[in-house]
């Protein structure tokens, strides 16, 4: 292998290996009654990975994820009740415009319809959550850590659906893309071939 080959394939190697793309930050702030585990996933039928739980209902849980670039991301709530009325309260963010909610933009919170819930598990059988009240409501009152707006939600029967499964759509706005220097590695490996056709 001649020397500008060699020069070439560590310029293509060095130009891939070090483009850094910054990964959106999905961020959610949560109150359950009782307890919830959160996991990311590309896959709807799928929990995916897990990133967040708790068991307080009056505490706010904020936790955070990276999401995987150019393709739909599924926020995954596995929620359940321990006796009594259940609910949750949420808010959703994310980092930068890459990603979108179903309503189009970067916040969402419970209550708007790209919230989802299933009693099965999660990829089938969603329905729409059912409005159990504003924050603010009576018996759980007002979490400040989580937009005013942001209503009480769960499935149909709040009083005995024990074990429920929430999905958001969180879907990509942009396509994927060669870098201007993974372009550039490409260019200095193709003219190392131009050149070996002329010596010939």
């Amino acid at each position: 292998m001649t020397s500008f080959y060699k020069t070439a394939l560590f310029v293509s190697f060095f130009l891939f290996g070090t483009v850094n793309v910054q990964a959106t930050i999905l961020t959610t702030a949560t109150n359950i009654d009782n307890g919830y585990q959160s996991f990311i996933s590309t896959d709807d039928n799928a929990a995916g990975t897990l990133f967040g739980s708790g068991a307080s209902w009056p505490t706010t849980f904020i936790d955070t994820v990276s999401l995987t670039a150019g393709v739909t991301n599924y926020l995954h709530i596995s929620a359940y009740d321990q006796g009594g009325i259940a609910m949750l309260l949420g808010e959703f963010t994310l980092s930068d415009t890459d990603f979108e909610f179903a309503n189009g933009t970067q916040s969402m919170l419970s209550g708007d319809a790209g919230l989802l819930v299933s009693l099965t598990g999660f990829g089938s059988n969603y329905n729409a959550t059912t409005d159990l009240g504003i924050n603010g409501t009576s018996p759980w009152g007002f979490k400040s850590q989580v937009d005013s707006s942001a209503r009480y939600v769960w499935s149909a029967d709040a009083n005995n659906d024990n074990q429920t499964y929430f999905s958001v759509a969180i879907n990509s706005t942009t396509v994927p893309e060669p870098t201007t220097l993974s372009l550039f590695a490409l260019a200095i490996i193709g003219l190392g071939f131009s050149r070996r056709k002329l010596s010939k």
